[in-house]
């Protein structure tokens, strides 16, 4: 059985998992499944919550982490860039929940919550994290912005 911390430490070059792995398309699949489950229930917010106690589980230090985590669990690849506004910008090209979708609207409520996590154990401060671009629309990655919430 698979636990949660062989998830959040997996590195590709030194762990292998023993059992067999769920081909990232079936995981996809499943996931979205999932996902379109919830918003049919009117809950986009669980989503978003839910990844966002993901991304507070695995606790990455840096951004080289974030990058690091969704390469080896086949996620997408990330950039960020922080603004000067304290806002960060994440780009997810080849994002696996959406990249095989087609939707009118952005639909990673998921990966914004992760963010929203990743970017609180980061920067020790809550942020929200709004999708603007989804690649499922069309676009060429998914655009995320994190704003710093007020105290």
């Amino acid at each position: 059985m698979i636990s949660v911390k062989d998830v959040v430490n997996y590195n590709p070059e030194e762990y292998k998992f023993k059992s067999r792995e769920i081909p990232s398309d079936l995981l996809a699949i499943l996931i979205y499944a999932y996902m379109q489950k919830v918003k049919d229930l009117g809950s986009d917010t669980t989503l978003y919550e839910i990844g966002y106690e993901v991304g507070r589980l695995v606790s990455p230090k840096s951004y080289e982490d974030v990058k690091k985590f969704f390469e080896a669990n086949n996620i997408g690849y990330i950039e960020i860039k922080e603004k000067d506004n304290e806002e960060v910008e994440i780009k997810v090209k080849d994002c696996i929940f959406c990249r095989t979708q087609k939707s009118e609207e952005p639909m990673c409520d998921f990966e914004a919550g992760l963010i929203a996590g990743f970017l609180e154990s980061i920067k020790n401060k809550k942020y929200f994290v709004k999708e603007m671009y989804c690649q499922a629309q069309g676009y060429d990655a998914c655009v995320f912005i994190a704003k710093p919430l007020k105290k």
